[in-house]
């Protein structure tokens, strides 16, 4: 799929299934597809934020620096406004929103139930989502998990049959 960002107009543009959609937005610095989702980061009023739409063009969930995050049913109507103290990032996919803070993931339905609690590795805080399908993450160690380099940030995948974490290598 081909997304055109048009920073003059503030305007994304895309086709799916034959036909055109634009979103417009002030602020849009970037738009990218992963998994049948649109993303969105937008600069407006000395605040970044981040949107995800659906291929349709309707809204699915907002959220911004300063820890405020909408959510949208499937018709682009918000049915969730709220303040998440301390959130640092956010991740959907096909089912469910991944609410990522230091020392734990809350996973919620996308009508916004909350799920499940994640929480990191054993001597490690979550630092960012990976892109893709499963639930994999970059996690801060200390100096206890670096290894001889002095190295501690890792990049671990969720299995969600057992209930666990595993390293799968380094960060960067």
């Amino acid at each position: 799929m081909k997304i055109d960002l048009n920073s003059d107009t503030e305007t994304v543009n895309w086709k799916y299934e034959n036909v055109l959609y634009s979103y417009v937005a002030e602020g849009i610095i970037f738009a990218t597809e992963s998994n049948d989702i649109i993303y969105l980061e937008i600069y407006e009023n000395k605040t970044f934020s981040y949107r995800f739409i659906n291929l349709n063009g309707k809204d699915i969930l907002w959220y911004d620096e300063n820890e405020n995050l909408k959510l949208f049913d499937s018709d682009g109507n918000c049915i969730i406004k709220h303040r998440y103290n301390e959130l640092k990032t956010v991740k959907l996919s096909k089912d469910n929103i991944y609410l990522m803070y230091k020392n734990r993931i809350c996973v919620l339905s996308r009508k916004g139930d909350e799920i499940a609690k994640i929480f990191p590795p054993f001597g490690y805080v979550f630092y960012r989502f990976i892109d893709g399908e499963k639930l994999s993450v970059v996690c801060q160690g200390n100096n206890n998990t670096a290894d001889k380099y002095g190295r501690n940030d890792w990049k671990f995948q969720y299995d969600f049959l057992n209930n666990m974490w595993h390293s799968e290598s380094f960060a960067y």
